[in-house]
């Protein structure tokens, strides 16, 4: 009888996973198709509003802090992008990214103004960058239609305030101040201004918020336990299409821990059962992440005459091992980890996590279950960042400015771990 309820479980969970390949493989051809429709588009009254303002490159609005680094350059790479004309097919076009590369250099300011002042384009000016999806460009280039940089951002601060608010409010509501408060522990870490500023850190921290109403609304809606594998999945198919490579993974572990905080029914009180819970949301993550990025791949190789293979073999083996730096993983995680420890955002952050503990102990629901799966499990997820640091060590390395923000699912889960204690004392 144990053997066929087994033998049922895996024929479902095969099932899944058949139906999140389909799910992935319609993805792709909708992400296409919306990609080929703007860059439908003329580049002329995006060309115009770019004009108008461009990025500012290796700006901090705290000189000397790293933590508000503002990555100008990818701002202006992105625009870039956006306001090339389109020489070639719209497949090839749209599937390969071109920009202008004027100077061989990393100014990519000049690049993005010789670009819209009309400088003649010629095949040796021309670069590809086909091995992402660039799928901010659906709303990037309509919003430059209409908009320079100046006012996206005005709009993206409206915006992001807006969602994290709703997002606060229904945790408070529902489950009380500390775990409100402890949800915000990963925006002080991402930085809100920075995130409000830049574009590039855009894609992620709206994921990350999105996702949270969209699990809290589950959440409200729904009576008894639910599988989110499909919140999961999707959680990690937008990611691979709307960045960049900056710090996808916190768009996973924000999910989970807000998820852990969030479950009212204590369902599993097994860690063996939690665990593999854990791992099989963030495997179903990683289907979608690394399933649409590499949907991109065979794209390009089907219908381009591009050689992408060659591309990504080349940045992988940079991005992993690459360069005469130290890559060994306690320097990686220093170099990340003294971001947050050298900014005023550490001293915020521990205050906030006494403010949460008080209030933990004050909105104590002591539950029977005991806490101890749970705590473990937010300790698991706690190291997360250092296996993605461990991976792609010289990306994180030589993107720290980025890939710091990849130690927020550390903080919230250290934060989480903490409230939890007195919420999940053993009934005497």
């Amino acid at each position: 009888m144990k053997s066929m309820i087994i033998g049922k479980k895996i024929i479902s969970e095969l099932r899944m996973v058949l139906g999140s390949i389909l799910i992935i493989a319609g993805s792709a051809i909708i992400g296409l198709v919306l990609l080929l429709l703007v860059n439908a588009l003329s580049t002329d009254a995006i060309s115009s509003n770019v004009r108008e303002m461009i990025a500012t490159e290796g700006y901090s609005w705290n000189t000397t802090d790293t933590w508000t680094l503002l990555d100008g350059f990818t701002d202006n790479l992105m625009m870039n992008i956006a306001a090339f004309p389109r020489q070639e097919s719209l497949v090839r076009h749209t599937l390969l990214a071109p920009y202008a590369d004027f100077y061989g250099g990393a100014n990519m300011m000049s690049h993005l103004t010789d670009l819209v002042n009309g400088r003649e384009i010629t095949p040796e000016y021309t670069r590809y960058y086909g091995r992402y999806w660039h799928g901010y460009l659906i709303i990037l280039k309509p919003l430059l239609a209409f908009m320079n940089y100046g006012q996206i951002r005005s709009l993206n601060m409206f915006l992001m305030i807006l969602l994290l608010f709703f997002a606060e409010y229904k945790i408070i509501k529902s489950y009380g101040m500390a775990k409100g408060m402890a949800y915000l522990s990963v925006f002080l870490c991402i930085n809100p201004i920075s995130a409000v500023l830049c574009m590039q850190y855009s894609s992620v921290t709206y994921i990350c918020l999105i996702s949270t109403l969209v699990l809290l609304v589950i959440r409200e809606k729904a009576s008894g336990t639910r599988d989110l594998f499909l919140l999961y999945l999707i959680s990690g198919i937008t990611t691979a299409f709307f960045d960049l490579l900056t710090f996808p993974l916190v768009t996973l572990g924000t999910l989970l821990i807000t998820e852990l905080l969030t479950e009212k029914n204590d369902y599993v009180d097994k860690l063996v059962a939690r665990l593999y819970s854990i791992a099989r949301y963030s495997a179903y993550w990683c289907l979608g992440y690394f399933g649409l990025w590499g949907s991109k791949h065979i794209l390009v190789g089907v219908l381009t005459d591009y050689d992408i293979w060659l591309d990504v073999k080349a940045a992988a083996f940079t991005r992993i091992k690459g360069g005469d730096l130290d890559l060994s993983i306690s320097n990686v995680l220093v170099q990340n980890a003294r971001v947050i420890f050298q900014s005023p955002v550490f001293a915020i952050l521990l205050i906030l996590l006494l403010i949460c503990i008080l209030l933990a102990f004050k909105e104590n629901h002591k539950p029977e279950q005991s806490g101890y799966p749970v705590l473990l499990s937010y300790a698991v997820i706690a190291v997360y960042p250092l296996i993605w640091y461990m991976v792609l060590r010289n990306h994180s390395l030589t993107h720290y400015n980025l890939a710091f923000r990849e130690l927020a699912i550390t903080v919230y889960a250290l934060i989480a771990l903490a409230i939890e204690i007195p919420y999940r004392r053993r009934k005497s």
